[in-house]
């Protein structure tokens, strides 16, 4: 009904340039056909570089003409499918404040547009923005680029997800429910190994299993339970020493005491993520010796015969004790960071240090006076301290814990469940009080 008026101007252009082409080349002669006379460089090369080639040699230059639409290259100047999809996403369903002041998804296009915004945002927008492409043009094509796009989000919030669920599975006594488990067996081949830190996060997820089926067990003999739970500890050292060079952290020595801190260290990390996966590992190491110790006093004061010896349980006890304090305090000098009493380094230093490694040892220490809790915390970004509630738990939980220090874990899980507003800690919190009213000092 309508004509396509883009053809019809290309079509004209086409035909004006064929024209041109005809009008500027000239017949060529038999003498010289169609090329300009011969030219002896030999003359030229001798003069001006004192060297003369073996032969004469001779340039020919060919008549030049108009390019014709033929002969030019095409470049595409569509945007690509997804660009297509957002900006029908951004023109469809984001709206910035007028006169009232609030808006529909208004702070999508400045997120996208920092350069710090985290990955996993920037899939689902664009999981969101293809499907919502993808039913306005009827595509089948869109559509399965955007189920692409959702299932390759799903599963790394699985994967996230799933992490959680064994801290809590762990760190609860409880066993894994058999259908997550299952769900994780079968999407697991079909993981990215090419996101960072997935290789060393699936050993983890193994290792966490064992430590929860051991924490199930209550049919095999202590000893075999005290062998089995160092077995998994040494396995965890074997992690350890598998963490990205960027995972490292420097301990820093306090000069004097704060009112903030519990203890006189505090750890510096790059990025919160690195601060929850080294207390992953330190979770799971408290439980593990958690085992060791009950499956000691079990099977050395509760059995007519005990299966340790007395030198081999007091060893192996305070060999535990010793490692379950330095454990926590090794959680509590993370918890500053995270928890806005120190900053974190800002992203170019981040990834300069990430970059060059080599380096790192090079630069001197940071060191700042830890302030109140949240002194740091940027409201624009995702504080992240919600993977501090666990590890804040173990080590309230110990009984090696003073009633000092469980009382400032006690002070913490409150601000967290302040600042992020999640029940959770302060149920947490309130078991910790109980907790603090019944046991006896630690000496």
């Amino acid at each position: 009904m309508f004509k396509n008026e883009s053809d019809v101007v290309a079509k004209k252009a086409e035909k004006r340039y064929e024209v041109l082409a005809r009008q500027k080349i000239p017949i060529a002669s038999k003498r010289h056909q169609g090329s300009l006379p011969d030219f002896d460089f030999t003359e030229s090369w001798k003069i001006n570089y004192d060297w003369k080639p073996e032969q004469t040699t001779t340039h020919t230059i060919p008549y030049t003409c108009y390019s014709t639409p033929e002969s030019m290259p095409r470049e595409a100047v569509v945007p690509s499918i997804e660009d297509q999809a957002l900006g029908f996403f951004i023109g469809n369903y984001v709206a910035k404040p007028t006169i009232v002041p609030r808006g529909q998804f208004e702070w999508i296009p400045e997120l996208l547009a920092q350069s710090n915004t985290e990955e996993i945002f920037r899939s689902s927008v664009n999981a969101a923005s293809l499907a919502a492409f993808a039913n306005a043009t009827k595509s089948p094509g869109i559509m399965r680029q955007a189920q692409a796009a959702y299932s390759n989000l799903g599963r790394r919030l699985f994967h996230q997800y799933y992490g959680v669920i064994l801290l809590v599975s762990l760190e609860t006594g409880r066993a894994v429910p058999p259908g997550m488990y299952d769900l994780y067996q079968t999407m697991n081949p079909t993981s990215d190994y090419s996101v960072h830190g997935r290789q060393w996060t699936t050993r983890m997820i193994n290792v966490l299993h064992d430590a929860i089926t051991l924490n199930q067990d209550r049919h095999t003999d202590p000893r075999t339970m005290v062998s089995t739970a160092l077995s998994i500890d040494r396995e965890l050292d074997e992690l350890k020493r598998l963490m990205p060079h960027v995972w490292n952290h420097k301990t820093i020595h306090l000069e004097q005491p704060s009112e903030y801190l519990y203890g006189d260290t505090y750890d510096f990390y790059l990025d919160p993520w690195i601060v929850q996966m080294w207390n992953n590992v330190k979770s799971c190491r408290m439980y593990l010796y958690k085992i060791v110790r009950e499956n000691l006093v079990r099977g050395y004061t509760h059995l007519d015969q005990p299966l340790f010896s007395r030198d081999e349980y007091e060893s192996t006890q305070a060999t535990a004790k010793g490692i379950v304090q330095s454990t926590t305090a090794s959680i509590i000098a993370s918890i500053p960071q995270i928890t806005g009493m120190i900053p974190f380094p800002d992203l170019s230093t981040a990834r300069r240090r990430a970059s060059h490694p080599e380096l790192d040892g090079d630069e001197p220490s940071p060191v700042f006076t830890v302030q109140p809790p949240g002194t740091f915390l940027d409201p624009s970004q995702s504080t992240q301290i919600v993977h501090v509630i666990w590890p804040l738990y173990a080590v309230g939980q110990t009984d090696l814990a003073t009633a000092e220090l469980r009382q400032w874990v006690i002070d913490m899980l409150h601000f967290v469940a302040l600042r992020i507003g999640t029940r959770q800690a302060v149920v947490l919190a309130d078991e910790l009080k109980a907790l603090q009213r019944t046991v006896l000092p630690v000496t």
